[in-house]
């Protein structure tokens, strides 16, 4: 059996019908939504005293859409209740907020989620590490026994 054209020359007469990855609907041309992009920010290490700040604003979207943030806490400590707390967030007690915070109720590691959505797609989700460590112990100050002096 004889091909009347090469495989190849077929393939890419298929591929140049294209219109440069836009898609033609009825004479508007839509351009395919680019998924935004999750940057849950630098991996920190902190003592247990203070509430650890996140900071979602490196995400990104190519097309420039708002997006829209949700983090959730993907490992906690043994122990930790964080994981299960209704709002474990203190900004606005929601994980939906930009640069939300929480404290910390354990020393050890902190592993939080950010998927970002542009009101089309989620990302891929991007995780940050928070290691939490013990406070430090302040000096105690002691002056000795109680005196009385004339």
């Amino acid at each position: 059996m004889r091909t009347l054209f090469p495989l190849s020359a077929v393939l890419l007469l298929a591929a140049c019908t294209g219109t440069s990855g836009k898609e033609e609907t009825g004479g508007a041309v839509i351009s395919p939504n680019n998924i935004p992009v999750a940057e849950a920010g630098p991996s920190v290490t902190q003592t247990a005293d203070t509430a650890v700040q996140l900071n979602g604003g490196g995400s990104s979207d190519a097309d420039g859409d708002a997006l829209t943030y949700h983090w959730s806490f993907d490992t906690v400590p043994d122990g930790s209740a964080l994981a299960t707390k209704e709002k474990p967030f203190t900004v606005n007690e929601t994980g939906e907020a930009i640069a939300p915070a929480f404290s910390p109720d354990r020393v050890g590691t902190y592993i939080v989620k950010l998927i970002v959505n542009d009101g089309k797609d989620n990302s891929s989700p991007d995780y940050v590490v928070i290691t939490v460590t013990a406070p430090e112990t302040l000096p105690v100050a002691n002056a000795g026994a109680d005196a009385t002096a004339a």
